[in-house]
């Protein structure tokens, strides 16, 4: 019954109580012809009001009770709607049988970061930063890698961002030179380390992984002191200072060259030296100083490196260090 309903019966018994209250007849009224008692009446209209009550009082509880229902499940509510408007966004989303990144094929891991890139929360595929997945290169080498960031390196077709970044956990077992003198005049861009080292990892990955890889842009100083920034296409990379350490340092990284991953601000603490310890043969190894894409801004020899205790540092380019490559997806 509505309020409106309910009122109006109550205007109904008002009725009926003041055809008793001016009936001259002691304690006999006439209703429908028929001699009723006033003890009968007032035991009706008795009723009648307190229904009357119930029914009021019901049309204002009810709504109440609803609302307080609805606030409690706030949050099961907005999961569930959330869900449904990532799946307007992208109508593959239920068609991608994901169950963790550590056990999807890369064939699955590259649609989903397709739909994270397109909107969709990683939570809803049970993907978070820091999730860690193994790979065996061509070398039978084992590799862990892990989730660095999502929707942080730009497509270096500008169509957008690559859903999932990734780094590895530890370092490779060989160590590597940036270049085989003592040179940073080729910056990044020009490097031993990127023009041919990189091709050669790169071939060591497995097949199906290479074929997802996404071609991202990498921004990274000129070299030679030079502040002028480069930007290149990669689909494996090192990391620079900014994007571990989230600031430069005077001697090292005074520019910035990317941004901090997201890794390194929640699961570790870029600015941390026991946080940026690693250590060679997928951390099996010694720990060792890793090479970083940065060139020194105060030498015109040498790159930048975390150090075998974790200490920001920078090293002549000759010099074979560990590897923490990164790539997206």
């Amino acid at each position: 019954m509505t309020a409106a309903s309910a009122y109006a019966l109550a205007a109904d018994y008002e009725r009926i109580e003041t055809q008793f209250a001016y009936c001259s007849t002691p304690n006999i009224i006439i209703r429908e012809n028929k001699p009723v008692s006033q003890e009968k009446i007032k035991s009706e209209v008795k009723m009648k009001n307190k229904l009357l009550k119930t029914l009021l009082i019901a049309c204002l509880i009810i709504p109440l009770v609803l609302l307080t229902a609805c606030g409690s499940f706030s949050d099961v509510n907005w999961k569930f709607w959330n869900k449904k408007t990532n799946n307007n966004n992208n109508s593959n989303t239920n068609t991608i049988n994901s169950v963790s990144f550590a056990t999807d094929s890369w064939d699955i891991i590259g649609k989903v970061s397709a739909t994270i890139a397109a909107g969709t929360d990683p939570s809803f595929f049970n993907y978070a930063v820091g999730d860690e997945k193994t790979i065996i290169l061509d070398t039978d080498e084992e590799v862990t890698l892990q989730i660095w960031g999502f929707n942080h390196d730009d497509l270096s077709d500008n169509s957008g961002k690559a859903g999932i970044t990734i780094g590895m956990k530890h370092l490779l077992t060989q160590t590597y030179q940036i270049n085989d003198t003592n040179t940073n005049s080729t910056g990044w861009n020009n490097s031993l380390f990127r023009t041919s080292t990189i091709p050669t990892l790169m071939s060591l990955l497995p097949q199906d992984l290479q074929s997802v890889v996404k071609l991202v842009n990498k921004t990274t100083t000129a070299g030679n002191q030079l502040s002028d920034l480069i930007i290149t296409q990669d689909r494996l990379f090192l990391f620079s200072f900014f994007e571990i350490r989230g600031k430069g340092y005077a001697d090292f990284a005074t520019i910035a060259e990317g941004v901090q991953y997201e890794y390194w601000q929640t699961i570790k603490n870029g600015e941390m030296v026991n946080d940026c310890i690693k250590a060679l043969s997928n951390g099996t190894g010694v720990a060792t100083a890793w090479w970083l894409r940065s060139p020194s801004m105060s030498s015109i020899s040498n790159f930048g490196n975390i150090g075998q205790y974790g200490n920001i540092t920078n090293t002549l380019a000759h010099y074979s260090l560990g590897i923490c490559f990164g790539f997206c997806v």
